[in-house]
């Protein structure tokens, strides 16, 4: 119960111009969330919750525990978005590498990294550039 309260005082504190329907249009198939005397808390969770969903898309590996359920789940038809998300994640979970050994690839950008996982050590963090070794 008192997560329930600090998440209601925290949805209460979304600034006001974010919650203008001038600035944010939701779709009426979008999911709505009804708790009796707590509409407004309710509304602005809804609104949060839009805030974040355009983005909530296929990302790097590390992220597929956590991001299909909340970008497939609210099955929003407005502008086909339910099924543009099923397909993005049809599309990305089908073509992750998986090697001989089971290990999958963390589809990392271009960085440091290597595109297939993280180096350890990194490249760059030891003498000379050799990684890291005991000293």
């Amino acid at each position: 119960m008192h997560l329930f309260v600090v998440v209601l005082a925290l949805l209460t504190a979304i600034p006001t111009y974010c919650r203008g329907e001038t600035l944010m249009s939701i779709p009426n198939d979008f999911p709505r969330f009804s708790v009796p005397g707590y509409e407004t808390e309710m509304e602005s969770l809804r609104e949060f919750y839009w805030l974040h969903y355009p983005g909530s898309g296929p990302k790097a590996t590390l992220w597929d525990p956590w991001l299909p359920m909340p970008s497939l789940w609210p099955a929003v038809e407005t502008d086909d978005s339910m099924n543009s998300f099923r397909k993005q994640w049809d599309d990305v979970l089908s073509s992750r590498i998986i090697d001989k050994d089971g290990y999958v690839s963390t589809h990392q950008h271009a960085s440091i990294a290597h595109p297939l996982g993280w180096p350890f050590p990194y490249w760059h963090g030891g003498v000379g550039g050799c990684g890291w070794r005991r000293g």
